[in-house]
C-alpha cells in the first residue's frame, strides 16, 4: 500500500485542517469514479486568457464535465461550491483537468486532486510546471496541445483499469 506523503499531510492540516481520513480516498475504500471531468478555477471565463478559457473549453468540447469556483455560473458551472462538495467531485470525477493561472506554472487545486485520487490532466501554460517533475513516471499528462490533453481525458473517462492506474499514480 502507498504511504501516505508529509506534502499531503501538511496540505490537509494547513490548509483544509481536516483529518487525511476525511479526505484521501485510501482511507475511504473503492470509489466509483463517475464519467466525467472536474475542474475548479475561481473567475475562468473572465479571467479568459490567463486562465487558459479558451483551451479549457476547447479540451474538454463535448465531454461531460462540472467546473465550479467563484462566478463559474456564469459561464454554464456550479458557481462557487462548499470545500466538501469540492472534495467529493474530486474523489468520484473520472478526471480533473486543471488549468493554471497566469503567471503561476501551478495551482493548488492539481495538488489536492490527486491527493483525493483523481487522474489529472494539466494545461503547462509554459512558467515551469513540467520541469517540477510531478508528471514523471507516467503521471497524469502535463499538455501543451489541445489534443493530447483531449486524448488523456478522453481515455480517462472511457477506459476503466487506465482511469485506475492513473488514480493510484496521483496517490
Amino acid at each position: 500500500p502507498r504511504v501516505h506523503t508529509q506534502l499531503q499531510d501538511r496540505i490537509h492540516h494547513i490548509r483544509f485542517a481536516k483529518k487525511p481520513e476525511d479526505y484521501s480516498p485510501k482511507f475511504q475504500g473503492e470509489l466509483k469514479r463517475q464519467p466525467y471531468v472536474y475542474t475548479t478555477c475561481h473567475d475562468i471565463h473572465r479571467r479568459a486568457e490567463s486562465c487558459n478559457w479558451s483551451e479549457y473549453q476547447a479540451i474538454t468540447k463535448g465531454m461531460q464535465k462540472k467546473l465550479s469556483g467563484r462566478n463559474t455560473n456564469e459561464g454554464g458551472g456550479q458557481g462557487l461550491v462548499s470545500f466538501d462538495l469540492m472534495r467529493q467531485q474530486m474523489r468520484e470525477c473520472g478526471a480533473y483537468m486543471g488549468v493554471p493561472c497566469y503567471p503561476a506554472p501551478l495551482v493548488l487545486n492539481l495538488v489536492e486532486a490527486m491527493c483525493s485520487g483523481a487522474p489529472v490532466a494539466f494545461w503547462d501554460n509554459g512558467r515551469g510546471i513540467a520541469e517540477e517533475g510531478i508528471f514523471d513516471g507516467g503521471v497524469g499528462c502535463c499538455a501543451t496541445k489541445i489534443d493530447d490533453a483531449r486524448d488523456f481525458l478522453q481515455r480517462c473517462l472511457k477506459d476503466a483499469s487506465f482511469r485506475a492506474d492513473q488514480s493510484a499514480a496521483s496517490l
